[in-house]
């Protein structure tokens, strides 16, 4: 029955594989053994159906999808190139007719014009008296932005010099030197002498007027007296003071020197020629007759003879700082300037409370145009003459001249303490703050600039007063540091300020010539001589133009 029931299934599955097309062998496997000499019959009589199956096993192979997927993963990774290469093609013809300018056609026509007409206009008019328009046309491009550059300045209030907080009152320790040793002189002398550096003249009088209260027969108190007298400008009364002194002590050295340095007043001048016969008179061989001597020598011009008695003076009185003083300024008036250097040198060692030699060496450079160690040495009598305006201008314009900004201006600034209303240094001080502004602002430093140019306006509102100057200053700065350029700009904004200034045009035909530009540098020298043709350093100038053209 077994058997039976096995062949039953067995032809049920075969019938049923049959009717549905599908495999014999998908069935083959509940009993491969029972079934095989039937799957061999089929496959000999559908020998085409092994195609069939052959291709219905194909898509066994469907687990392939994953390879045809990332193919297509990969397309879609490709599209963006694709894309960015589409893209690209319209921009490239988007950008062709834009290379293609037809404005560049017109440009090169006017051009040609603009060049037939300027070698027309050469050909008939000399370079020369085109020279106007050649000015106006080397600065006029940069003129706007100067005058920008100007505008950004700020204006600030003015803040002058601050006293250092960690200086030495030198008053107060005299003060209390007095305190400590009532009885000394040379501590009362100190207090005095911090008195008259302050300008407190009643407080040093009083405290000479006790110490000759006290001791009369000193004649050094007595010239202490006449010396705070000349000072202050009571001559008369320092007159009495050093006849007291004469009476005591006829060869009184200090006395003698005072009064052959006295005021060139007439009454001055006066003064000490009957002090001086009045020594003389008491002591004869002392040197006040020389002295006399000397300065009636000066008064003629007889140089020779007043440079033999100082020097007679020096060997006679080797201790006596004016005789090589007097001599230094012999030599200085016949032309032996560094012999009168040497004299002068020696006086300042000999003497250091005087300030005449210093002085004197310092005005002897300044002639030199050796102006810093003019300045030097006017700095260095400043502490023993503190109130003398006039030293204290020379001193800053000594720094000026040398281009020494900063210290020209805190010079004129401490001046301004005692004089306020100095006329010069309103005009001269403003004129230093405008061309620290300027270089303040060529390094980069805008904001110091701003505050410079405001201090400038605080001192002196009126810049036509001042502006040309500083302009033409700073234009010789720029060219003798081989600034030419700016030089230039400089020399014809101080043009603009004032047309009819001979010193512009002359220091911008010297720029000119400074950068081989002779013709330019000769039509600004002709320009200056057509406003002034004499006493005009353009002449010289031209002069040696025309002798460098013929050689």
């Amino acid at each position: 029955m077994k058997n039976f029931l096995n062949r039953f299934i067995v032809r049920f599955i075969a019938l049923v594989v049959l009717s549905t097309s599908i495999p014999v062998s998908m069935a083959s496997g509940v009993n491969s053994n029972s079934n095989s000499v039937s799957s061999e019959q089929q496959k000999k009589k559908r020998p085409t159906k092994k195609k069939k199956r052959s291709e219905k096993k194909r898509p066994i192979r469907k687990k392939k999808p994953s390879k045809k997927k990332t193919k297509k993963s990969d397309r879609k990774k490709e599209r963006p190139r694709v894309k960015s290469q589409t893209k690209k093609k319209p921009t490239k013809k988007r950008r062709l007719p834009s290379k293609k300018k037809p404005s560049r056609k017109p440009r090169a026509a006017p051009k040609e014009e603009k060049t037939d007409v300027t070698t027309r206009e050469i050909k008939k008019v000399s370079i020369y008296e085109l020279s106007d328009d050649i000015y106006s046309l080397t600065h006029e491009l940069d003129k706007s932005m100067r005058r920008l550059n100007k505008a950004k300045l700020v204006l600030k209030p003015f803040e002058p010099a601050r006293e250092d907080k960690y200086k030495i009152d030198k008053l107060r320790l005299a003060k209390e030197k007095v305190s400590q040793k009532p009885s000394s002189s040379l501590a009362q002398r100190e207090l005095a002498l911090e008195y008259e550096r302050k300008g407190m003249f009643a407080n040093a009088r009083d405290i000479y007027l006790r110490m000759i209260a006290l001791e009369p027969s000193n004649a050094d108190y007595h010239y202490f007296l006449g010396s705070l007298y000349s000072k202050s400008g009571q001559h008369r009364k320092g007159r009495f003071s050093y006849e007291e002194v004469l009476e005591i002590d006829p060869n009184h050295t200090a006395t003698i020197n005072a009064i052959s340095l006295y005021a060139d007043t007439p009454e001055g001048e006066k003064m000490a020629e009957e002090l001086y016969d009045k020594a003389a008179t008491q002591a004869p061989q002392g040197p006040a007759s020389l002295l006399s001597e000397i300065r009636d020598y000066f008064g003629n011009d007889r140089l020779k003879e007043a440079l033999a008695k100082s020097q007679e003076g020096k060997s006679r009185f080797p201790n006596n700082f004016i005789f090589p003083y007097l001599e230094g300024q012999s030599l200085e008036a016949l032309g032996r300037i560094e012999e009168a250097k040497k004299s002068f040198k020696y006086s300042m060692t000999m003497d250091r409370t005087d300030p005449a030699a210093t002085i004197a060496l310092a005005d002897l450079y300044f002639s030199q145009g050796n102006y810093l160690y003019a300045a030097v040495n006017y700095e260095s009598v400043l502490s023993l003459q503190p109130l003398d305006v006039s030293l204290r201008f020379q001193h800053g314009l000594s720094y000026f001249k040398a281009h020494e900004w900063n210290k020209a201006s805190s010079a004129w600034e401490d001046l301004l303490h005692y004089a306020p209303n100095h006329p010069e240094v309103r005009h001269m001080l403003p004129q230093t703050y405008y061309i620290m502004s300027l270089e303040y602002t060529r390094n980069g430093y805008t904001k110091l600039g701003r505050r410079s140019f405001a201090n400038a306006l605080s001192v002196n509102a009126n810049s036509n007063d001042w502006l040309g100057d500083a302009l033409k200053m700073i234009g010789e700065y720029y060219r003798e540091n081989g600034l030419y350029r700016n030089a230039l700009h400089a020399f014809q904004d101080a043009i603009d300020i004032k047309p009819r200034d001979i010193e512009g045009y002359n220091g911008l035909g010297m720029t000119y010539w400074y950068m081989d530009e002779r013709e330019l540098a000769v039509a600004a020298w002709e320009k200056s001589l057509s406003m002034q043709p004499e006493s005009n350093n353009a002449r010289g100038w031209m002069i040696l133009s025309k002798s460098m053209a013929g050689s």
